[in-house]
């Protein structure tokens, strides 16, 4: 069974409370220094203010697109064998066999691999640090390529 332990738990809560705002007020801060430095005639400044804004606006949301994700399933967990997983989340259990997630993807930057199914509907979030994570991620490398 793969889940995220109740300290892993208590680490991401702790961690979403303090990047959120990050994530969401960081952007904003470098937007506003952009306009700022419209101000500056060297144009080679304001250019180079504006990508460093839209590069790191654009890290910072996607991270905090997976974090507000991973948070929403953190409570879940699911089984998995050669068929598929069964995935159990707040009193009910849906099962999906290995053909039906093959739009999953990894996240390597933000050590989350994400199990979504064939219709691009998000089941669950994986932190590298859940219990047997390696061993999923063995057999899902093996099953759909990923």
């Amino acid at each position: 069974m793969v889940s995220h332990s109740k300290s892993i738990q208590i680490s991401a809560y702790f961690c979403a409370v303090i990047l959120i705002p990050v994530y969401a007020f960081g952007s904003m801060a470098l937007f506003y220094a952009t306009y700022k430095s419209t101000l500056n005639p060297d144009i080679l400044i304001t250019l180079f203010i504006t990508t460093v804004a839209i590069v790191v606006s654009f890290f910072g949301y996607k991270s905090m697109y997976l974090l507000i994700r991973f948070i929403k399933t953190i409570k879940g967990s699911f089984e998995f064998d050669e068929n598929g997983i069964c995935f159990n989340f707040q009193g009910s259990s849906n099962s999906y066999s290995w053909s039906e997630l093959k739009n999953s993807k990894n996240y390597p930057s933000c050590q989350v691999f994400c199990l979504i199914d064939s219709n691009g509907n998000h089941i669950y979030s994986i932190w590298e640090y859940a219990s047997n994570y390696s061993q999923f991620r063995k057999l899902a490398l093996e099953k759909i390529g990923i």
